[in-house]
Formats: structure tokens, C-alpha cells, sequence
């Protein structure tokens, strides 16, 4: 009903008016059968009569009974209104000893009253449930029998939960509860309700074909994120919209609404159970110290800023060339210690430092100036096809400016430097990789040079999920413009981590450190991209198109390998590696291969060619200096190493 809301409250006023009228009107000649000494009323005494149904909505008016939502009383409403009868009652009861006219109504049978008072509450809370009745069951009811604009959709999880949003999608008009699915066969088969059938998934294609289903919604709360992996998994087998309840404990308690549904995130499915993070290793660097971390607007540098600033360093000065990126990690920052300021007790200096570390100059005086004892190094360029056409400006900012900032660490005493590489360094096709490697050579060498001062060390591991450079946003982009997406190759894979996981582990590597060390962090398997494409065209509601289905939604494209690319990522040089104390970092056994004198004589070189901007040189240097790259190379992708493509994260597709 689209009135305003006082035109709602006077039909409800009038509606309980006439009920209350007509309850007063049915037991008045029911009680001048049973009593004949009332069986010749004064007019007096029916106007008495009559006032009281006015009286007690004028008491539940007065109470604010009206306020309340006519369907959603509830139980305290229940009282509420009994509170106001019995308030009208008495007031009732005084106007008539007031009016004198107690001469006329002596002959009235208090049970007329006490009856009245029994039935006109009754009558008032079943009107109640016509109302929820008619507001909300009975449009779901035409929409089975074909209204349009109705989603049909399914309930995954029978439980508490599952029937609290029931109840919530029973209220919003847009949505078809078509019934319940449940992987407990001992559920399966009852009916919620009394008309919602709670089905198993044995034949779950069939039965969506039928009730002609648009949508699952999960409503199972509080799984582990492996067993919500296993749920989405087994559920995107189907060509279905998939979505979930974003505050799961919100629904048992009424608060979440319809729209808190949000869809599956693709990370849903590629993330793993989160490893406990060790306190010890979280707080040994950071806590009380004065922390900078470079490329702090960046997936990775941002997070890892996130981190620190929740474990009590005395300073966090945020390094970033971006302006804009600077400005959005120093907000979100402020905002967060204007947030929860009170509630902790420590609050860092936040410093704000715009420039590249490759300045020198720049880097010194904030080093010094505010007595940086932790670095994380997370700037670089990191997109593989731009850096091919811009050797030089990838030798400047990852080679040169990391090599600027060791030295002056050094220098200035700092106790410790982090270097963030990539898979991309080992055995590179590309210049993006090979120049984390040189990253890599430059640290250790530098540790090398003096054991006892800074401690140097790098931590490598793949893609983050959501990151500037995955291809998952790329793939989100393509899909919500309606295609095609663009696959550079049908046997590519690669390693996928969260950003947040990722951040927490380069942290606790780092502690682990001795100078020199390089860590590498557990990827899990690799993920053919294909398969992550289709997964996510078939998670927004779509089909791909191909041989198959030609009358699909997305155009998947094979477009070929862009400069650089490699068909399969790896993490380790040599495949040696040990353990540490944390199930997820392994330290690898890869010596340095230049002494700093080398590495100051190829840096020379470097610059040498890039003030001449001869780019053959520029790569015949790194070809010269990391093992495994070749010029050539970055022009088509590596194949598989031996056993590679065995050993691949199968995701779960309806389609081939």
C-alpha cells in the first residue's frame, strides 16, 4: 500500500473501531437472552454502550499503540494493546460514575465487560495476522501462479538462519521463496512453514530447471571458510546466481535486511583458512619502533600499513610517489585513529612523505629525521606488459631506487629492510621479474658486505587477489560490460593469495630473518586462468558463449600471451627449501651470487645505459646478471616445468 503513513494509522484506527463495535454489538443481545432484567436498554444507556469501542481507540492511540509496524507486533505489542483495553475500561468505568449514569447500566452483567475485553484483544491481534497475512503471504501466493517481477529464488541452510531470512525475503516483494536446500538428508524432504519443501542437492540441476529458480541465497553462518569454499563450490556447478548474507548472526536476530545480500566474491572461492598469525613475530619489529613502508598507497604496501597501525608502533611515516595514493592510505589512517583513538593506548605519528625512494636525498633525511628502525619495501612497478615497452623506468624505479635505499639504511643505521619480490623473479620472462631478482642480489649482497649492521631481506610469493595487477578485477570489468574476456592463453595458471594473508606473512618472514635470507611464501596450487574465468562469468548469473552454447552470455577470447607472460609461475630457484616456526614461510636456500662489488659495478653499468636510453643494453645487462632470463624470451610464454600442470586447483564448472 503506497499511502503516507497518517493515512495507514486512520484506515488501522477505523478498522479497529468497526471490530471493537461490532464485539460490543454481538455480546449486548447475547447477554439480554441470558439476563431478562437487561432486556429493555434506555437509549442512555446503548449511547454508553457505544462510547466504549471509541474510548479504547482513543487508549491505544494514546499509548502509542498506533506507532507500531501493524504486521511485526509481536509480543510486546500483544500486551501493549491488552494494556490499553483495560486502561480504556477503567476510564469507561469512571466517565459513567461521573455522568451518573450508574442508575441506567445497574442492570448490565459485568460479564458484558469482562467479555468485551477477552474478544476485542483477540479480535485486535487476529486482525493483525490478516494484515501480515494479506501484506506480505498472499502476493507470494499470486506470484506462484505467474505474477512477473517476482525472483524465484532458493534457501540454502534449513537452520535457524535459513528460516530467519525467510521470513525477511517473505517481506520484501521482490522475492519468490521457492523452497530450502540442504546437504543434511535428515532435513531433507520436511516442509518449513508447512509449504516450503526442503530439498537435497542429489538432483539439484533438474529441480532449479523446474521451479525455473534465478538465485541461491546462503544463509549458513559462522563456517569455516573452507566449508563456505566447499558450499559455493558445490552450488556453482549450476547455471544459478549465487549470493550470500553478508552479516550471517544478523539474521537470527532480525536485524540483517534483503539488502545485505551481497554476491559470491570470487575470493570466496580462491582464498584458504586463514594460518593464526604468531604474536611474537607480528609485534617483534613493528611494536614501539618506527616503521616506514614504501609504495604505502599500494595493494600491498597499504595492507601492510593496516597491520602495523593495529600493532602499536610509536610511527608510521607512509612513503608513496602517488599523490592520490597517498592521500587515500594517510586518510583512511587518520580516520582510524579518530575512530578508535580512545579506545587504544598508543596513538602513532602518522607521517605522510611524498617522492620516490630513489631520491636520495629524500630518503636520508626521513630516514634520520625520524629514526626509522623497520622498512618494508613495497614500491616497485609491478604490471608486466607496460614494463617491457619501459625498461628504463622499470630499471629506475625497482633497481636503482632499491639499491638507493639499502645503501642509505645501511647507512643511517636502520635495524632492519624488507624487500617485497614475486614469483616473477624466479627464472624470469620478463622485465618485471627479472628485475625482483636484481632486488633480491642487490639486499643479499649488501648483507654480505656488512652481516653485522641492517638485516636485508626479501619475501616472494605470486598474485594477490584484488590486487592493481590481478586479472580478477580485470575479469569483473569485462564481465559487467557484457564481454568478451580476454584469456591470453588456454593452459595459463597462476598462484593466488588475499592481500590481507599476505601482508600478515611478509611481516612475520621478515621477523624470522637473518640478513640475507629470502623467504617464500606457500601459494597453495596454481589455478588455471580459464577455469577462474568461466567461474566467475557462471557466479554472476551468466553463461559463457562458445561451441556449445552459442546462445551464451560472455565471449571468452583467447587473444594470445602478452609480452612477458609465462604459462606457469614458480617460487623457488634451485627447489631447495626448509621450514620455519610458521606452516606457510619456508626459507630458501639460494646463496648470493654477486659480491657487493659486482653488484656496484653492474649498477654502474645500468646507469650508464640508461643515460645513453639504449635499451638493448639495458637487457643484455640483465640477461648477463639473472639467471634464466633471455630477451627473447619475453616475447612468448615459458611452457610448464616437468610435473607442473599436475599439480592444478580444479574449480568447479556445470560447463567444459
Amino acid at each position: 500500500m503506497r499511502q503516507p503513513r497518517r493515512v495507514k494509522r486512520a484506515i488501522v484506527m477505523l478498522a479497529d473501531l468497526l471490530l471493537l463495535s461490532g464485539v460490543m454489538a454481538l455480546l449486548v443481545p447475547a447477554r439480554m437472552v441470558a439476563a431478562p432484567a437487561f432486556d429493555s436498554p434506555s437509549i442512555t444507556t446503548l449511547l454508553a454502550l457505544a462510547a466504549l469501542p471509541f474510548i479504547s481507540v482513543a487508549a491505544l492511540y494514546a499509548t502509542g499503540f498506533y506507532q507500531l509496524v501493524t504486521r511485526h507486533i509481536g509480543r510486546t505489542g500483544a500486551w501493549h494493546a491488552g494494556g490499553a483495553l483495560i486502561a480504556a475500561i477503567m476510564a469507561w468505568t469512571l466517565l459513567i460514575f461521573l455522568a451518573e449514569w450508574r442508575t441506567d447500566l445497574i442492570t448490565l452483567p459485568r460479564t458484558v465487560v469482562i467479555a468485551y475485553f477477552f474478544a476485542g484483544w483477540m479480535g485486535i491481534l487476529m486482525l493483525r495476522d490478516f494484515a501480515r497475512w494479506w501484506l506480505r503471504d498472499l502476493p507470494l501466493d499470486r506470484s506462484r501462479l505467474g505474477e512477473n517481477g517476482r525472483k524465484r529464488v532458493f534457501i540454502y541452510g534449513a537452520g535457524e538462519p535459513g528460516v530467519g531470512l525467510l521470513e525477511l525475503l517473505r517481506e520484501n516483494k521482490a522475492y519468490d521463496v521457492r523452497g530450502f536446500l540442504e546437504h543434511d538428508s535428515s532435513l531433507t524432504g520436511m516442509k518449513i512453514h508447512g509449504r516450503h519443501p526442503v530439498h537435497g542437492l542429489h538432483d539439484l540441476g533438474a529441480l532449479l530447471e523446474r521451479e525455473r529458480v534465478e538465485e541461491i541465497i546462503i544463509s549458513t553462518p559462522h563456517v569455516a571458510p573452507s566449508d563456505k569454499r566447499r558450499i559455493v563450490r558445490e552450488l556453482a556447478r549450476y547455471p544459478v546466481r549465487l549470493r550470500i548474507v553478508s552479516e550471517p548472526a544478523e539474521i537470527v536476530t532480525g536485524q540483517a535486511r534483503p539488502v545485505d545480500l551481497k554476491e559470491i566474491d570470487i575470493n570466496d572461492l580462491l582464498g584458504r583458512d586463514p594460518v593464526r598469525p604468531i604474536p611474537e613475530l607480528m609485534r617483534a619489529n613493528i611494536s614501539g619502533k618506527s616503521v616506514m613502508v614504501t609504495g604505502a598507497g599500494g595493494s600491498i604496501g597499504s595492507e601492510i600499513v593496516r597491520k602495523t597501525f593495529a600493532l602499536g608502533p610509536e610511527r608510521i611515516v607512509l612513503f608513496e610517489l602517488s599523490e592520490y595514493a597517498l592521500y587515500r592510505i594517510e586518510q583512511e589512517v587518520v580516520d582510524a585513529l579518530r575512530d578508535h583513538g580512545a579506545g587504544v593506548e598508543y596513538a602513532p605519528e602518522i607521517v605522510p612523505v611524498l617522492g620516490s625512494v630513489g631520491d636520495e636525498t629524500l630518503a636520508r633525511r626521513i630516514i634520520r629525521e625520524h629514526g626509522v628502525q623497520t622498512i618494508y619495501h613495497a614500491a616497485a612497478y609491478k604490471h608486466i606488459p607496460l614494463l617491457e615497452g619501459n625498461i628504463r623506468a622499470a630499471l629506475e624505479n625497482n633497481v636503482l631506487a632499491t639499491a638507493t635505499l639499502a645503501r642509505v639504511a645501511s647507512e643511517c643505521g636502520v635495524e632492519r629492510m624488507v624487500l617485497i619480490s614475486s614469483d616473477k623473479a624466479v627464472r624470469p620472462a620478463n622485465v618485471k621479474g627479472a628485475t625482483n631478482r636484481l632486488q633480491e642480489i642487490i639486499l643479499q649482497a649488501w648483507a654480505r658486505r656488512k652481516p653485522h649492521g641492517t638485516v636485508f631481506t626479501a619475501v616472494r610469493f605470486g598474485n594477490v587477489l584484488g590486487s592493481s595487477g590481478s586479472v580478477v578485477p580485470r575479469f569483473r570489468e569485462q564481465i559487467a560490460k557484457g564481454g568478451p574476456v580476454t584469456i591470453t592463453h588456454p593452459e595459463i595458471t597462476r598462484y593466488f593469495m588475499s592481500i590481507p594473508e599476505a601482508a600478515e606473512l611478509v611481516i612475520q618472514a621478515g621477523a624470522m630473518a637473518g640478513s640475507g635470507d629470502i623467504f617464500a611464501l606457500d601459494m597453495g596450487k596454481p589455478i588455471r586462468i580459464m577455469d577462474l574465468a568461466r567461474l566467475m562469468i557462471h557466479l554472476s548469473g551468466l553463461e559463457v558463449a562458445d561451441e556449445d552454447n552459442p546462445d551464451g552470455d560472455i565471449e571468452l577470447k583467447v587473444v594470445g600471451p602478452r609480452p612477458g607472460d609465462k604459462l606457469h609461475e614458480e617460487l623457488l630457484i634451485n627447489g631447495n627449501a626448509v621450514g620455519t616456526q610458521h606452516p606457510c614461510i619456508m626459507r630458501l636456500n639460494e646463496l648470493s651470487v654477486l659480491s657487493a662489488e659486482q653488484v656496484e659495478e653492474m649498477l654502474g653499468r645500468l646507469r650508464a645505459a640508461m643515460e645513453a636510453d639504449d635499451a638493448d643494453a639495458m637487457q643484455a645487462i640483465l640477461a648477463e646478471y639473472v639467471e634464466g632470463y633471455a630477451p627473447s624470451a619475453s616475447r612468448a610464454p615459458h611452457a610448464a616445468p616437468a610435473g607442473e600442470g599436475d599439480n592444478i586447483i580444479p574449480l568447479p564448472l556445470h560447463m567444459k
